[in-house]
């Protein structure tokens, strides 16, 4: 198909269109019961045969969770996520993950859709397997109407709201300025909202979903749109598929549009598209308009610079240069790309490709194949020789000449080839098999249609190149860009229909322009004056580096398998100082001057360390199948078990299993055996080896060695969680790219990089608990750890702080405070006297685990989130002498629910929040809404290691015994430390001395 002419597409008539395929409607929604009934409704009443269509509900974290309608014929499953901010996006792509059939229909909580909406999306998915369709919506008031009305009525939902006031489609004017999108617009994806879409499962996959960072309304669908069109999709209108959005046009409006201003900016990273952002020399986007992949070949690496160079001060600006070199070369990697531009993340070094680009044709498209898999998204790709003479402004007349075709070649000086093509064609082209000029036409251009023009008149200067890349002025620019976007809307005037078109969408641009630059002119409002004084973030960087932390080369292909999961090691020793060297023989780093380890000496360095931040436990599963995978033949078990092959890859397979059963002949070898086991308990997935490998203990280290090796069984899901938690920790700190830097340090006798240090803020009014308290830090296992102790009004004895501190191996800060001053100004002296850049919060009264503190700073560093904390779920009644296990909350997870007497957070996130609130109560669940307020992620991890230890009275949390019974899943009499995974620590004490005493160390 040529272009987006939808036309082309042979579809079956309406009348004789007879379903096959299954459909599941993905509807998302919060906190809108009678909407949704409304929608559930209408889709009781669709043609679509109800065998072959599910409805999947997604609920974001609506109060009361929302339930389909009792009684209701419908195939419905409610999928509910937890609530962090506006969650659209994230609900889509939840729906898409539980869909159980092929072809998704898109549909928002409060849209009504008529009888034939179904069947009108599936009949283009029945016949086209990359079609996004676009149904339309009608904005309506449907107050007054119930689902009776709505299921009942004798004809179609038109005719039910004919007597009311409606908002036809606005995008009816997109339809028309673009002929129905089959012009040669290269923004037909801003006709694509999100709340009437149908498109196949496998292209969404491919696709990649929606964008889980657009957390404000609007923007999120444009951007799917956009990829969709830029894949090659053909964007499909289809009128038949309509429905009635509840409520008019403008309701909500204001806020609506603010959070589509702010979403511009973001829009303009990911969105390639001159209606999108404004490029200039030398900016960076997410998303780079044009890729220009440099085909080195033999040339030598000096000439490689200069076009490099050339192609980086283009005037176009707004690309990307990949520099395709023969793998042989070994003058042309990493240490070459960081010595020339390591400043500049717009040039990359990848190995050749296999075709090169001579012609249009299937061998451009296998050329174009590993830019297509580093850029998919970008909308534009060159292709050009390093031997070439590159000319200023060659980006900028390659795309005049492209034109509307699809590719387009030509010779620059020199007899070098250069080619440029569309991503949408290319794309096509790898899905189909057919050559790129299939889908649109070719051109060969001129070699005077890419050299630059000279300026009659002019003197020319011998000016240096650093001169000529000097941009033009901003005010220039921005005319410029104005005036090629005219021009661009401009070339689609055939007649005097689509000039009439032109003139209104000008009128309604220059109006857009006028109020932008009003509101630029206007003068700011007066900024209000903060309420209080807040802790500053110091200067500098505030966060830990985890992948290495020091400078590392590695030498050989055994020691680069070491470190392969970073980017950060150089590859060689021609690229600058470095701290540590690892070779594979002795040798290889001689003359070098620096400590060097070889691997033959130290074999558990060899094994193949991880990212954190792509291994981790994010998502784990509780609740799992009874029986186990296998990442190869189950035949090669020694021993019978139940077990299913999963291939590695597949981890959200992997994870829904109880444990992985594996033996060695699954793997090519001890080393790669442990590095992939080690990836595999760092998720959170229980590993037993079914074999004995004694190589495998020095590999793995003896703690995850043992654990890996004792019998497991199915016991339950607490005992698979305690020993997930225990293999996943011993996972992330023994092979981690972190923890394999510092072991390396180790082995050749350097400091290795420090971790980072950890300020316990302990407020504290109730001297009695002092001593427990000050115990709780000193049993933490964490190897960096400082106390900032705030006493908190009066009783505190000098002598008795100095005994209860005294065994602390720890810094020791104590500050003095009134007990007229409220807890999150305590909190915020703290956090100001504290020398760590982490600062974790703990109450006086609770009890803490050993590997606390490590559990927190772990989480932090593998789900990058703001604040990370824990949940309550182990309490110890004290006045009753029972501990209740609270139900199950899911962990491992984005949450707003988190405790405060467990959570951490780094003090420029503090800082970025506004410090604590000065509050006397709830300081913690203000400190989270200002997180999130300030764009930070909340995150909850696993709940062991801490116990809430609740007294008679003294507590800031006001919360009855009998609202923790009534959440418990089971009560225990006594202390039972061991239900949260603590040992050896006795009962707190519950003096009734203390009871009438207030907790400033107790906000929850």
């Amino acid at each position: 198909m040529r272009g987006n002419d939808w036309r082309q597409v042979q579809l079956p008539e309406g009348r004789s269109f007879t379903p096959t395929l299954p459909v599941s409607v993905i509807v998302p929604c919060f906190e809108a019961p009678g909407a949704l009934a409304l929608t559930l409704a209408g889709l009781e009443r669709q043609d679509y045969p109800r065998e072959l269509f599910e409805v999947v509900i997604v609920d974001d974290g609506s109060e009361p969770p929302l339930r389909p309608p009792a009684g209701t014929p419908l195939d419905v499953r409610v999928v509910r996520q937890e609530r962090r901010g506006f969650g659209l996006a994230r609900a889509r792509n939840a729906g898409a993950r539980e869909a159980a059939h092929d072809i998704l229909v898109f549909l928002d909580g409060d849209v009504i859709p008529e009888a034939g909406l179904l069947a009108a999306h599936a009949r283009w998915h029945h016949a086209v397997s990359d079609a996004l369709t676009l149904g339309f919506c009608a904005y309506v008031p449907a107050a007054g109407i119930d689902a009776e009305a709505v299921r009942g009525r004798a004809g179609s939902l038109r005719a039910l709201f004919a007597d009311r006031p409606a908002d036809q489609p606005w995008l009816e004017r997109h339809m028309a300025r673009t002929a129905d999108l089959t012009s040669a617009h290269e923004d037909l994806f801003r006709a694509v909202t999100g709340h009437n879409l149908g498109i196949g499962k496998a292209f969404y996959r491919e696709v990649g979903g929606f964008n889980e960072s657009f957390r404000r309304y609007g923007g999120e669908d444009t951007e799917f749109g956009y990829r969709v069109q830029t894949r090659g999709g053909l964007l499909a209108p289809v009128r038949e598929a309509f429905g009635w959005h509840q409520g008019r046009f403008a309701d909500g409006r204001e806020g609506k549009a603010r959070d589509q201003h702010l979403q511009r900016a973001k829009l303009a990273h990911w969105i390639a598209d001159p209606g999108f952002r404004r490029s200039a020399p030398g900016r960076i986007f997410a998303v780079p308009r044009h890729v220009v992949t440099v085909e080195a070949g033999d040339v030598p690496a000096a000439r490689v610079v200069a076009a490099v160079e050339g192609l980086l001060t283009d005037p176009a600006g707004d690309l990307a240069v990949r520099v395709e070199t023969p793998v042989a070369r070994a003058d042309l990697g990493p240490a070459w790309l960081e010595v020339h531009f390591g400043a500049d993340p717009r040039v990359r070094v990848a190995p050749e490709g296999p075709a090169r680009a001579s012609s249009p044709g299937p061998a451009l498209e296998v050329a174009h194949e590993a830019a297509l898999e580093a850029f998919p998204a970008s909308p534009f790709h060159i292709r050009l020789g390093a031997r070439a003479n590159v000319p200023r402004g060659l980006v900028e007349r390659l795309h005049t000449g492209l034109g509307d075709a699809v590719v387009a070649t030509a010779r620059l000086a020199g007899g070098s080839r250069v080619s440029i093509a569309r991503a949408w064609a290319l794309h096509r082209a790898r899905r189909t098999g057919l050559p790129v000029a299939a889908f649109g036409d070719a051109r060969r251009l001129k070699a005077a249609a890419v050299r630059p023009r000279p300026v009659r008149g002019a003197v020319l200067l011998h000016l240096p190149r650093s001169a000529c890349a000097n941009p033009a002025p901003p005010r220039r620019r921005a005319l410029r860009a104005n005036a090629a976007r005219v021009w661009a809307e401009a070339r689609h005037i055939r007649g005097i229909r689509t000039a009439w078109r032109f003139l209104a969408w000008l009128a309604v641009a220059l109006r857009w322009r006028l109020g932008q630059a009003r509101a630029a002119v206007a003068p700011p409002s007066r900024a209000a004056a903060p309420p209080s004084p807040r802790p500053t973030p110091p200067p500098g960087p505030t966060h830990w580096d985890p992948p290495l932390g020091i400078r590392i080369a590695v030498l050989g292909p055994r020691a680069r398998a070491v470190f392969r999961a970073s980017s950060r090691v150089a590859h060689g020793l021609d690229g600058g100082p470095v701290d540590v060297a690892l070779e594979d023989t002795e040798g290889a780093a001689a003359g070098i001057g620096v400590p060097t380890v070889r691997l033959g000496a130290a074999p558990a360095l060899a094994v193949p360390a991880f990212d954190p931040a792509a291994h981790n436990p994010v998502g784990w599963v509780r609740d799992v199948e009874p029986c186990a995978a296998c990442l190869g033949p189950r035949r090669l078990l020694r021993a019978c078990v139940r077990a299913r092959e999963v291939p590695l890859a597949e981890r959200s397979r992997l994870v829904r299993y109880h444990h992985v059963e594996d033996v060695g002949a699954f793997h090519a070898g001890a080393t790669e055996r442990a590095g992939t086991l080690a990836r595999i308990a760092a998720c959170g997935v229980p590993v037993h080896l079914a074999d004995h490998d004694p190589a495998l203990e020095t590999l793995l280290g003896p703690e995850l060695h043992d654990f890996m090796s004792a019998p497991i069984g199915y016991d339950g899901a607490e005992a698979r969680e305690v020993l997930s938690i225990r293999m996943r920790r011993a996972a992330l700190r023994g092979h981690s790219l972190g923890a394999r830097a510092r072991q390396l340090c180790e082995a050749a006798g350097v400091d290795p990089p420090e971790f980072p240090l950890v300020s316990v803020l302990l407020a504290t009014r109730r001297p009695g608990r002092l001593a427990a308290a000050v115990a709780n830090v000193a049993r933490q296992d964490y190897p960096r750890l400082e106390l900032v102790l705030a006493l908190h009004g009066p009783g505190f004895e000098a002598d008795a702080v100095a005994c209860a501190t005294a065994s602390l191996a720890a810094p020791v800060t104590v500050l003095r405070l009134g007990e007229d001053h409220p807890l999150g100004t305590v909190l915020n002296a703290a956090s100001t006297a504290a020398a760590g850049p982490l600062l974790s919060k703990m109450d006086d009264d609770d009890v803490y685990g050993a590997e606390h503190l490590w559990d927190l700073v772990l989480a932090r560093e593998y789900s990058g989130a703001a604040l990370v904390g824990k949940f309550p779920a182990t309490v110890y009644l004290a006045h009753r002498d029972r501990t209740v296990r609270r139900r199950r909350v899911r962990s491992e997870t984005w949450s707003h629910s988190i405790t405060g007497g467990a959570m951490l957070i780094a003090r420029a996130e503090l800082g970025r929040a506004g410090g604590w609130r000065p509050a006397r109560r709830h300081v913690d669940t203000a400190l989270i809404e200002d997180v999130i307020r300030a764009g930070g992620g909340v995150y909850r991890t696993h709940d062991a290691g801490y116990v809430l230890v609740r007294h008679a009275e003294g507590h800031t949390w006001k919360a009855a015994d009998a609202a923790f019974l009534a959440q418990a899943e089971s009560v225990w009499p006594g202390w039972r430390p061991a239900l949260a995974g603590i040992e050896g620590v006795p009962p707190p004490r519950s003096d009734p001395a203390l009871s009438g005493m207030s907790g400033a160390g107790t906000a929850r």
